[in-house]
């Protein structure tokens, strides 16, 4: 069922962002699907594997611990029930705080960066202009420097 739920969100999520970065932003379905592929590297599909086996864990013990020790009859089940979710959810967001933490502090960040951005080849005619602008030597320099000698 764990896997069945997570599967499921999972898809929900990717149909999600193509969703918003096709139809709202207007951004190429290709361009899209390359961008989602190249965020994803081995070291964070096993963190994310990991941390589905962390959450999972969490919350069996939790709805168990308080299942057994229920008491006071349908209330004192409806009691343990809430306070089971409450504490699931306070324990899955410190273990993904404390399994983000480590994921950061464990994978370099240099080998993030080069699997998730792409070095942008700007044309040679962009980069000449830049030059002349930086130099002073766009129209508008060339035009002062003719009338104010």
């Amino acid at each position: 069922m764990g896997l069945f739920l997570v599967s499921l969100v999972s898809i929900a999520g990717i149909a999600g962002g193509y969703v918003f970065n096709v139809v709202v932003q207007g951004v190429t379905p290709a361009r899209t699907s390359r961008a989602s592929l190249r965020s994803r590297s081995c070291p964070t599909l096993l963190v994310d594997g990991k941390g589905v086996g962390v959450r999972v864990s969490s919350q069996r013990m939790v709805a168990c611990y308080k299942g057994l020790y229920a008491k006071g009859g349908r209330k004192g089940v409806v009691d343990a029930v809430n306070q089971a979710v409450v504490i699931t959810f306070i324990l899955i967001f410190f273990a993904n705080f404390i399994m983000t933490s480590l994921y950061l502090a464990l994978v370099p960040q240099k080998f993030l960066m080069a699997a998730t951005t792409r070095v942008a080849r700007v044309p040679k005619a962009i980069t000449r202009r830049a030059r002349q602008r930086a130099r002073g030597g766009g129209q508008a320099a060339q035009l002062l420097r003719q009338h104010h000698g």
